[in-house]
């Protein structure tokens, strides 16, 4: 008896309508890649320390070496504090130097960075205070795919497997190539990954980078995307996956015997309930 299987051989397991149906599904892993590392990015903490240029006016000689001592405190492992200094005086040089300064605040007048890779992150345009929140992001956005997941996968099955990509990038293929079929599909998103990085380097400021990142998924439309004929067969609507069988042996230019098309359609017809296990 034949199945959706000996379709595909007829019509090919791999051929032009294949490889393009594959190439849209791609494009979306490199999107999905985008939202998923971006925030690595965006979130880079370098190397700061708060602006103490108030001591400048008492001293204004003072090397970088001297002015950090006299107004940064000390990290347990020695090095200078990242969000606190000292509260600034109104003494001279010599009293600052001979006294010292020992009553800490947060930062008062900024910071300033070094080994910046980037103009802006998240992290220098948000204060000390709320950078937690934004911190949190990550953790919001990977909760989100999980209830996403447990949510809308099984309700979208119920209704289309075309937004389901991994499986329409694949189905279309014969078996003899699924597997390949399927590796690429994946290496799309390492390419993501790739084209990512040189983007936030070459923008530089992370507002920009998340801007243009994220376009692509709103310009990228799945009415572009053949439903998935194995589904069609599954729910019953025989007619549209005849007309989607013809349009891919037309694509592939290799017309599909319609004694065998007639067959594989009544087999599925017929099999009801049983369907997904024999045309699946």
């Amino acid at each position: 008896m034949a199945d959706f299987g000996e379709v595909l051989r007829n019509i090919g397991e791999f051929g032009l309508f294949q490889q393009i149906n594959l190439f849209a599904l791609c494009f979306p892993n490199i999107i999905q890649s985008f939202a998923v590392a971006s925030l690595l990015f965006v979130e880079f903490d370098p190397e700061r320390r708060c602006n103490t240029d108030w001591i400048l006016s008492a001293g204004p000689n003072l090397t970088t070496e001297e002015q950090l001592n006299l107004t940064l405190p000390r990290e347990e492992d020695g090095s200078f504090s990242r969000c606190q200094m000292f509260v600034p005086v109104d003494w001279d040089i010599d009293a600052i130097r001979e006294n010292g300064l020992n009553e800490t605040t947060r930062c008062l007048n900024g910071w300033v960075y070094g080994n910046m890779l980037y103009e802006a992150t998240i992290v220098t345009d948000v204060s000390v205070d709320k950078l937690t929140l934004f911190l949190m992001l990550q953790t919001v956005f990977m909760a989100g795919m999980v209830l996403g997941f447990l949510i809308f996968g099984p309700l979208v099955f119920t209704v289309t497997t075309s937004y389901i990509l991994v499986i329409t990038a694949t189905e279309w293929i014969g078996a003899s190539k699924r597997s390949w079929g399927v590796g690429v599909a994946q290496l799309f998103g390492a390419i993501g990954q790739c084209v990512l990085a040189g983007l936030i380097y070459g923008v530089r400021k992370w507002r920009l980078a998340q801007l243009i990142s994220t376009t692509g998924s709103v310009i990228f439309s799945f009415r572009f995307i053949p439903e998935s004929a194995r589904w069609l067969l599954n729910r019953g609507r025989t007619e549209e996956a005849k007309k989607l069988i013809i349009k891919a042996a037309a694509i592939n230019k290799r017309p599909i015997p319609d004694s065998l098309l007639e067959e594989v359609l009544n087999h599925c017809s017929i099999l009801g309930t049983s369907l997904q296990a024999h045309c699946l």
